[in-house]
């Protein structure tokens, strides 16, 4: 028998040390076989048949010289146990069937690979790029960009054909190589990335920038970016700039951005901002502040009015603080509890000057006063009360004094005269 064999093997038996002292031929030698102990006898009886012996069995054949007068000693040949026979290939196939070097790529099994044992199959697998086998990918699904296209260790590259090349594998013995159908490596676009919006603190007055940087593109192109904005969750139309100005944003809302990379030729996924902004309060303004008279006394009333009220935020109601100050050399001293839009004079002396500072706020914050003309207080005319003359009644001969009553003078540094 031959030294090994499978079930696609057939099998002859036959004797070397065969011989005949009549020299007569080999006219009717006979082989009886055993398989497992059973016995089989084939058509051809010293040819037993790939398939009828299978993995695993004990296969013996017992064989009889015959002369054609007579048959000699039957020898009994050694068993030979039948050994595992490899599998046949699958039909690999790679899903997508066209990318680029980001792009994973899968090997599946189209038509599954047969075993001739009936045993059950798995598959290893390998990567071939542009006709270098990565052996060492091992994995159904991989990204081009990991893979190598020679032995100096190339990377993959665009223009590159990449396919799968698959072995059915029985437990014991790998099928010969099956390779799929070749994907021609496109253009990949970029990925990646990080967008932020810049500053973090915002109000209607200012501008916002979406920063983006960090994509990466796997063929080394330029990588470019493309903008979107939200405000409140709402995409802006046709807010497509690195930059959104507050116009498009009021207080209390929240801005976000999305930026896109791409290399020209396609883009990447979008990258949402890692923050958002929310739009703080902008101060108000008033233009000016006028109080008039100039000048009063003390017995006088100053009023303050303001005008030219702006603030970006058009929902805010107008609103204004008022404070006098006395002029003290030059420099503003406030007056306690003056904080109407009317001032008496009575609080001032003769010759105080004084101004009204109108301040326009938002709740407890304030924006940028304006500070009116500078008025004065100026002299107090004296009054008296009455006047008397005495005595009442008399003659031509007598002396008459007018005596007045009740002499004021509110500018109490004045001393009151009357003539």
């Amino acid at each position: 028998l031959p030294s090994a064999g499978s079930v696609l093997s057939s099998f002859g038996c036959a004797c070397a040390q065969r011989q005949d002292q009549d020299g007569d031929p080999a006219a009717g030698d006979t082989c009886r076989w055993l398989v497992d102990g059973f016995p089989f006898t084939p058509e051809a009886p010293c040819n037993l048949p790939a398939g009828v012996a299978t993995k695993g069995a004990e296969v013996v054949c017992e064989f009889t010289p015959h002369d054609g007068t007579s048959a000699g000693p039957t020898a009994t040949s050694g068993t030979m146990t039948i050994l595992n026979a490899p599998p046949e290939p699958p039909e690999p196939t790679v899903t997508p069937d066209a990318g680029g070097l980001s792009t994973p790529l899968t090997c599946g099994i189209g038509t599954p690979g047969t075993d001739p044992d009936g045993d059950g199959l798995t598959y290893q697998y390998s990567w071939v790029v542009s006709g270098y086998e990565n052996t060492g990918a091992t994995a159904a699904t991989v990204v081009p960009g990991t893979l190598i296209r020679d032995a100096g260790g190339t990377p993959a590259t665009t223009a590159d054909s990449v396919w799968c090349r698959a072995r059915s594998h029985d437990g014991t013995s790998l099928s010969s190589p099956a390779d799929s159908p070749h994907v021609v490596l496109g253009n990949s676009p970029p990925a990646e990335g990080v967008a932020l919006v810049t500053p973090a603190t915002v109000t209607e007055l200012d501008t916002v920038t979406c920063e983006a940087t960090g994509a990466v593109d796997p063929d080394g192109d330029a990588v470019s970016w493309t903008y979107a904005w939200a405000v409140d969750g709402e995409v802006v139309p046709g807010a497509t700039d690195p930059t959104l100005t507050g116009e498009h944003f009021d207080k209390g809302q929240s801005v976000r951005c999305v930026a896109t990379p791409t290399d020209g030729t396609a883009a990447g996924p979008p990258v949402n901002s890692k923050n958002q902004v929310t739009i703080g309060n902008a101060l108000p303004a008033v233009s000016a502040a006028v109080v008039s008279p100039d000048e009063a006394p003390q017995l006088g009333t100053f009023s303050c009015a303001w005008s030219g009220w702006s603030d970006p935020d058009p929902a805010d109601p107008p609103t204004v603080t008022f404070q006098w100050f006395r002029l003290d050399a030059g420099a503003l001293s406030p007056l306690a509890g003056a904080t109407g839009s009317a001032l008496s004079a009575s609080v001032l002396a003769k010759g105080d000057e004084a101004v009204c500072v109108v301040t326009p706020v938002n709740g407890s914050q304030a924006g940028a006063s304006a500070t009116s003309n500078t008025v004065r207080v100026v002299n107090s005319l004296p009054t008296i009360a009455s006047v008397a003359v005495t005595p009442p009644g008399g003659g031509v001969c007598a002396t008459y004094t007018c005596v007045p009553a009740g002499l004021q003078d509110l500018d109490a540094a004045d001393t009151p005269l009357v003539s």
